[in-house]
């Protein structure tokens, strides 16, 4: 079950848009103060922010953001443009009251599905990017055997395969070995 973290600045718009998306199969958490909802973020999939003041909810989304959690804010429609111009490249929506649940629903829905994609981009990314490191790492202990004793790229490639296979290590950690041998 999805959770939403939900802090509305009007409890009675709280408990109805709360019942609203336990109706449709949400979890709800309820924030009732900025600590709160920063407090609760991160147990949470999604976050709605409700008539909260602008400054609080350029604060809180971008943390939102980082931590690949959608956010939807709904904000009053004199405060539209200023609320876009907060949360421009953030990835958020914002609604205005008067709104429809069911398009509120369905943007959430979207939001999450979306976030829960980037959040994968980057985990596969880190994961790439320690595998370069890595490479590279690699690459420059090979170098570093071909020039101190006199290896071809092909031997010391394989030197450093069969000394990780011998002695039940990562090829990083024969190359950081090998570093630390020659270049100190």
């Amino acid at each position: 079950m999805q959770k939403v973290l939900l802090w509305c600045a009007e409890c009675s718009a709280k408990d109805k848009l709360s019942d609203y998306l336990k109706e449709n199969g949400f979890s709800v958490l309820s924030a009732d103060t900025f600590e709160d909802s920063l407090n609760k973020l991160t147990q949470a999939d999604a976050v709605i922010y409700g008539l909260i003041p602008i400054s609080d909810l350029q604060e809180v989304s971008r943390l939102a953001i980082t931590k690949h959690i959608a956010v939807i804010a709904v904000v009053k429609p004199q405060e539209k443009q200023a609320a876009e111009r907060l949360l421009c490249g953030t990835g958020s929506t914002v609604f205005t009251v008067p709104m429809q649940p069911i398009g509120l629903l369905q943007a959430l829905r979207s939001a999450i599905e979306i976030n829960g994609y980037v959040r994968k981009l980057g985990e596969e990314n880190e994961k790439l990017k320690i595998a370069l490191s890595d490479m590279k790492l690699i690459d420059r202990a090979k170098c570093t055997l071909v020039w101190y004793l006199g290896m071809t790229e092909k031997e010391s490639h394989r030197f450093i395969e069969k000394q990780a296979m011998d002695r039940r290590t990562t090829r990083r950690e024969i190359a950081l070995e090998i570093l630390k041998t020659y270049e100190t």
